[in-house]
């Protein structure tokens, strides 16, 4: 299904994910898609609110935890 997220445009790619690959689980050095870990990182094309599509980079857990729940709508936030 469909999944909501939040897009941003990093001045430093590069800087963030030198600390963000960690803190998700990616050790530093390792390709972040192949990486062993809860999650990878890799490219992925993004549907906009307002139209349009794009490539980013997203976090997917690698695997399903057993005690998984659907959230509705696909979003974690509150409406």
């Amino acid at each position: 299904g469909l999944v909501a997220g939040e897009i941003y445009r990093l001045a430093d790619p590069e800087g963030v994910f030198r600390w963000l690959d960690p803190y998700e689980g990616i050790a530093a050095g390792l390709d972040p898609a192949a990486a062993p870990g809860e999650y990878a990182r890799l490219v992925r094309r993004a549907a906009l609110a307002g139209g349009g599509e794009l490539e980013a980079w997203v976090y997917v857990m690698r695997q399903i935890p057993a005690d998984r729940r659907r959230i509705a709508g696909g979003s974690w936030k509150p409406a």
